[in-house]
This record gives C-alpha cells, structure tokens and sequence, in this order.
C-alpha cells in the first residue's frame, strides 16, 4: 500500500509506504488535501517493487500489515467505536438505537 502522509495515512500504513505531502488543497468539504510529490511517488514505487520482489521483504510487509490490520477486526470496531458513537447520537437527538439482537 502507498498512501500520502497525511490525515490517518501514518497511523494506518502498516505494511506500505507513504509519499511526502506538498501543495495543500482546500476542499469543497471545509477540509484540507494534499497533493503529493510524484518525485516521491517514484522513488516509493520503486522501493516497493524491490521489496515486494524479495521474499523476505514481502514477508516482512505483509507481517506489519496483519498485525496493523488487527485491532479493526469488524466486532472490535462494532464494540468499541461504533455501538458508543450510535449511542451517543441518538441520546443526542433523543432516538432509541435498535441493537441487532433486538433489544
């Protein structure tokens, strides 16, 4: 995986690599973007291909990325992000959250 570095992009690139950031964009979402270097891009690439072509490169990356991968397995995020965040919401608006058991 490549991805900028920027927004979540270091927290979440566990088994990749990331791009330098360099003209800043004001989006249309009331929110920043970043346009990379495509000089960082390249060298990234080929830094990849190189270690994706090495046996114990694409170990090593795919090892990172499984172990980055699994604190979000699906009913950890249910259970500790989006059940507190649904509830959260709907005592705000005053609704009640159905819960897939129902109850």
């Amino acid at each position: 995986m490549v991805t900028t570095a920027n927004t979540t992009s270091p927290e979440l690139t566990w088994g990749g690599m990331m791009v330098d950031k360099v003209h800043p964009w004001w989006t249309p979402l009331n929110s920043w973007a970043y346009i990379p270097d495509v000089e960082s891009i390249v060298e990234v690439y080929g830094e990849m291909y190189g270690i994706l072509h090495d046996p114990v490169g694409r170990g090593w990356m795919a090892h990172r990325a499984t172990l980055g991968a699994q604190p979000y397995h699906w009913d950890e995020v249910m259970a500790n992000y989006w059940r507190p965040w649904l509830e959260r919401v709907s005592a705000d608006v005053g609704i009640g959250v159905e819960r897939p058991d129902g109850s």
